[in-house]
């Protein structure tokens, strides 16, 4: 598994570039009652409705992102009930990605609600690092080609792009944005597992992931 924001150039270097986590067995869940976030209710993550004219999947929760970071999620409209449930599943757990590095006081909760196992180990150590160094996230993150690769019951692999070409990291204290050139670098093509959370909130969570930097098919 592996995963890049970039940061302001004062900072330290880029995240853990070129580790890659293959993806195991299914992580115990750790989500109390304490720990709910409001829309998510427990059951399955109910997609938004369609309109014929909305590109973008619509997340079933408010995640109130700040105004300077934009989220993109294609909508890819599966004829299959229980695929476009895992999608949307799958775009509120994108959105919750985003959302771990600009709530720096709910950060936690977002983490234990939709992220388990590798995921949730990998991703907890890099809110902690963006704590300790002061940089949050700026910018659009684009998802599209998303497809459900294999599903059966509670488990459910995806594969699915992301154009982080104009995402960028920022100082949180002087507003310092690290701007740099699109690269090939920002196009990746990630496959990632999702379980069902079996109590709790009984909802999706990614597991683990593996990514392709500079996939072609991204780009």
């Amino acid at each position: 598994m592996s995963q890049r924001l970039r940061r302001p150039t004062k900072l330290a270097t880029a995240i853990l570039v070129g580790a890659v986590l293959a993806m195991t067995g299914c992580g115990s869940s750790d989500i109390s009652t304490e720990d709910k976030i409001d829309g998510v209710d427990g059951g399955a993550a109910t997609p938004a409705p369609k309109e014929s004219h909305t590109e973008n999947q619509q997340p079933s929760v408010d995640f109130d992102l700040p105004d300077d970071v934009k989220v993109e999620i294609s909508n890819e409209n599966p004829k299959d009930p229980a695929e476009e449930a895992i999608l949307a599943a799958h775009a509120d757990i994108l959105m919750a990605r985003q959302k771990l590095f600009t709530d720096r006081e709910e950060a936690d909760k977002w983490l234990s609600t939709y992220f388990t196992g590798e995921a949730k180990q990998f991703y907890g150590s890099e809110v902690e690092r963006s704590h300790e160094e002061g940089w949050t996230l700026t910018g659009t993150y684009r998802y599209y080609k998303r497809e459900i690769v294999t599903s059966s019951g509670d488990v459910a692999v995806v594969e699915y792009c992301e154009d982080q070409s104009k995402a960028f990291g920022r100082d949180i204290d002087t507003g310092e944005v690290a701007k740099t050139s699109a690269s090939p670098d920002d196009y990746r093509r990630y496959t990632a597992t999702l379980y069902k959370d079996p109590g709790g909130l009984n909802i999706w969570q990614m597991e683990s992931f593996d990514v392709e930097r500079g996939a072609v098919e991204c780009q």
